[in-house]
């Protein structure tokens, strides 16, 4: 089963993705506009991971792929809270001919209806680090408010950074 717009749909991630994913995981580009702490990853660590995706009922992860059916990023529904109705969303489009084309828009606008419409969520939150303006512009032209920022939660770039929350409600 797909989730599908005009330009994008998400599948599960599967075996056959490891390469995708080894590459953007070990992108220190792609790394550092990511929340969190990110290690190089061996294939076999992201083998591990890929096999333990369907342990739980409360994250959902996806590859994002292009209407060739081209992986170009991943996007996630985790920690969701099923009582409460509300998850975190992250996105990465990690395929850098796709970056900055209007993907991660039609993505995120994607997830959003799918968590609203059909798994009947009413809030979904985000983290974006201070230096990522790009993701900041995108959540903030789709309606996502700021909500509030957590200052020097990151050190990059040999300085310290905030953790900007955003969120949006059905």
């Amino acid at each position: 089963m797909g989730i599908y717009s005009k330009r994008v749909y998400f599948r599960a991630i599967e075996e056959n993705d490891l390469d995708h994913l080894y590459l953007w995981a070990n992108d220190p580009e792609i790394n550092e506009m990511l929340c969190g702490w990110h290690f190089p990853g061996s294939k076999t660590v992201i083998r591990k991971w890929i096999a333990d995706q369907d342990q739980t009922q409360n994250d959902r992860r996806f590859i994002i792929c292009n209407s060739n059916n081209e992986p170009i990023g991943t996007i996630s529904l985790v920690n969701i809270d099923w009582k409460n109705r509300n998850a975190y969303l992250g996105v990465m489009i990690g395929n850098k001919e796709y970056q900055g084309k209007g993907y991660g828009e039609e993505s995120v606008n994607l997830i959003t209806d799918y968590s609203f419409l059909e798994l009947g969520l009413v809030r979904l939150d985000t983290d974006i680090i201070e230096y990522n303006t790009k993701s900041i512009r995108l959540f903030e032209k789709l309606g996502w408010l700021r909500e509030g920022c957590k200052n020097n939660f990151f050190y990059r770039k040999g300085k310290r950074w905030g953790r900007l929350s955003y969120g949006i409600e059905k």
